[in-house]
């Protein structure tokens, strides 16, 4: 699973957020509106980390957070997670499951 270091921005987190409620591009302009440079700098960060290592990138706190609550719910499996492509270019589905290994 490749691992982000641009995603965790709060920058980027809200525009993802904004992404969800209004669409792509009337985040972008509210965004470049509201924050100028600073946002141009992080969202540019973050095209180019996933030009260079792929689409499909979880940011460290999301990583950290499903590692520690799969620690607490499974304290003695592992945790696992698996990208599958799908049908599209750049659409992927993550899968997670735990794997109790034998003693």
């Amino acid at each position: 699973m490749p691992v982000s270091t641009t995603i965790d921005n709060e920058l980027l987190k809200g525009w993802i957020a904004l992404s969800s409620k209004v669409g792509a591009e009337e985040a972008m302009n509210r965004y470049l509106d509201e924050h100028g440079e600073a946002w141009a700098e992080a969202y540019q960060a973050f095209v180019d980390e996933r030009e260079s290592r792929g689409s499909m990138l979880m940011g460290t706190d999301d990583l950290t957070a499903f590692i520690s609550r799969s620690k607490e719910t499974f304290p003695d499996d592992l945790a696992v997670l698996v990208m599958l492509p799908m049908d599209q270019e750049n659409e992927w589905k993550l899968v997670q499951f735990s794997w109790r290994p034998e003693s």
